[in-house]
């Protein structure tokens, strides 16, 4: 595996390599990534500072064709949390990376002015970004990729990235490396983009072909026969608003009920009519990416990528807005700002909660007209934010350091854990979702440790409601999504009916030339998570961070299908502290330290 080094600082580029068994140890991607984070980043980095590092890493499956390998991760430690950060992406921009003969690239330092790098045939240069600070995501990528260009991708950051909002993104072609705050890392380096051109037949065959062939096709049939992928492919993740929504697991009202009466009207369903294409990551068969237009509105003529579930619930649900066209717009704003939308739709909504109740009176804002169902100002409060102007400096920060500023009965208002806002999946109907925010090492996570079988009932399902066993369950789930993502596998692309765990480790084993078991891949997977604990915990963060916010876990629910339910934390956390084999303060053994390290 080739890595390029590049110190902004001092303009210095060089190349070194990792070695197979460190690989075979971490897979790549994030295992590798905090694998590398833990060597490079002293103790206690400022995450804003030279010296945090900015890793992309890819993996020796991309672009070999197996489908759902498409998952770029970039590594840092999150302004936003302080802690590990893994972010990931599809696309092509790893593929592209890959093809131009580098699998991985570290950033640090600053450089005394802004820049850009370009990337070809092994080499990196550092150029001038002088004409390319100030401008949005999509400026930015129409003047690194004029009309015409073949063969390169683009990774940058907007206002917001430059401005150190803490939860900025890095944007790729409508793919966001979203949670966390990458952008504002890589703003803090004076890095506006990195420009990568690459051929993808350069990326060298896997032998035996034959194999490898076989395997392609019996995936290919599985997925063409999969209800699941068929819907998935049609709708993307916004077809499961509906479904969400009547199971009682939809946050409405800043977290305040779990249903939202207008569900329907925001679904994938309803957005079917406004799509203009589908299509998909390169080499992925399901095509759940939609390019969609909006109809009505002052920013009707805008055309969007996507938007997924999770921002139509943070723009819609989450602020009691049932306007679609008003969500499309918002999602447009933040890709072009480079915000995360998960994080922004939270601030709004906190925002909505304290002007509500007096916390904020609405000289506060500006001139901005914003409130529960009323959205029309949300585009304005999204360049604020991304300009840190005006209420825009507050909400910036995030939920926690925001509510911090404003006081006791603000901090009761906000969602989030370890400094990482909750997304959309509200864990008083799915108890296991609430051990997976509480005990994901970035924050509150849905991805990390996401159970369909609880949230939407796949088969085998489970009770959603019980909290008992969650702590094994979620625990096993975690390890399995250490995998996927350490060897850049899209979620949605692995399962029973499309890539299996059996699959990868065939796949895996022709690719390094080893041979590998899922037993293999368990232990693995429980090394990653157990090596993004033991940096967390060098980090400061301890066992009362594995927590939820008052406002999910000081909250019994009222009404609908989780009626009467909040989530019974400290009793999960015991479980899931006794199934990863850690001390009953959430540390670590020395076995599993050496382990981890691989010493």
């Amino acid at each position: 595996m080739r890595l390029v080094l590049v110190n902004l600082s001092n303009g210095k580029v060089s190349c070194t390599s990792i070695s197979r068994e460190v690989i075979n140890s971490y897979l790549g991607g994030r295992g590798l990534g905090v694998r590398m984070l833990y060597d490079l980043a002293p103790a206690n980095v400022d995450p804003l500072s030279d010296e945090n590092p900015l890793i992309f890493l890819t993996s020796e499956l991309m672009g070999t064709g197996i489908p759902g390998a498409v998952k770029t991760c970039i590594a840092t430690k999150s302004p936003l949390s302080g802690t590990v950060l893994m972010s990931l992406a599809g696309g092509d921009f790893g593929l592209r990376l890959r093809a131009a003969g580098i699998d991985g690239l570290v950033v640090t330092g600053k450089a005394e002015s802004p820049c850009f790098l370009a990337v070809e045939k092994g080499e990196v240069r550092i150029c001038d970004a002088g004409g390319l600070w100030g401008l949005t995501t999509d400026e930015c990528s129409r003047e690194l990729l004029p009309q015409g260009t073949q063969h390169t991708q683009v990774a940058c950051i907007g206002p917001a990235g430059e401005r150190g909002v803490l939860f900025a993104s890095v944007m790729s072609d409508g793919h966001a490396f979203g949670r966390g705050g990458t952008g504002a890392v890589m703003g803090s380096k004076n890095l506006k983009a990195i420009v990568v051109h690459g051929r993808a037949a350069d990326i060298p065959h896997i032998e035996p072909r034959d194999e490898f062939r076989s395997l392609l096709t019996d995936i290919a049939r599985r997925i063409k026969q999969s209800p699941r992928l068929a819907r998935f492919g049609k709708y993307g993740t916004s077809g499961n608003i509906s479904l969400v929504n009547e199971r009682g697991l939809l946050p409405t009202r800043n977290y305040s009920f779990t249903q939202f009466a207008e569900a329907n009207s925001v679904s994938g369903e309803n957005l079917q009519p406004l799509m203009l294409r589908r299509f998909g990551c390169p080499g992925c068969p399901v095509r759940c990416r939609r390019l969609v237009q909006m109809k009505t509105g002052p920013h009707s003529d805008l055309i969007v990528d996507g938007p997924e579930y999770e921002t139509i619930w943070a723009f819609g649900p989450h602020l009691e807005n049932g306007d679609l066209d008003s969500i499309l717009a918002a999602a447009w704003f933040c890709n072009s700002y480079g915000v995360d939308t998960i994080s922004m739709g939270n601030v709004l909504g906190f925002l909505a909660d304290c002007l509500e109740r007096g916390i904020l009176c609405p000289d506060d804002i500006g001139s901005a007209d914003f409130g529960f169902g009323n959205v029309r100002d949300v585009p304005d409060l999204i360049r604020l934010t991304a300009l840190k102007e005006g209420i825009g400096s507050l909400l910036a920060l995030g939920v926690k350091r925001a509510a911090q500023r404003l006081g006791e009965e603000a901090e009761g208002l906000a969602a989030h854990v370890k400094g990482l806002e909750m997304s959309g999946y509200d864990p008083r109907g799915a108890k296991g979702m609430g051990l997976g925010y509480a005990t994901s090492p970035r924050g509150a996570c849905h991805e990390r440790a996401f159970l369909a079988q609880e949230t939407f009932g796949a088969p085998p399902p489970m009770d959603r409601l019980a909290y008992k066993g969650k702590g094994r369950v979620v625990k096993q789930r975690q390890d399995e999504v250490a995998i996927l993502d350490s060897l850049g596998i899209c979620v949605f692309a692995a399962g029973p009916d499309a890539v299996t765990m059996e699959d990868l480790a065939r796949f895996y084993s022709m690719v390094s030339g080893s041979s590998f078991t899922t037993s293999d891949f368990q232990v693995i997977g429980e090394r990653i998570c157990n090596l993004e604990r033991l940096y967390n915990l060098r980090e400061g963060l301890v066992a009362a961070d594995d927590d939820l916010p008052d406002v999910i876990k000081g909250n019994v629910q009222s009404q609908g299908p989780s009626k009467g339910h909040t989530v019974e934390i400290e009793a999960m956390l015991t479980e899931y502290y006794a199934a990863r084999g850690w001390t009953q303060d959430g540390r670590l053994t020395r076995e599993q330290e050496i382990n981890a390290l691989m010493k």
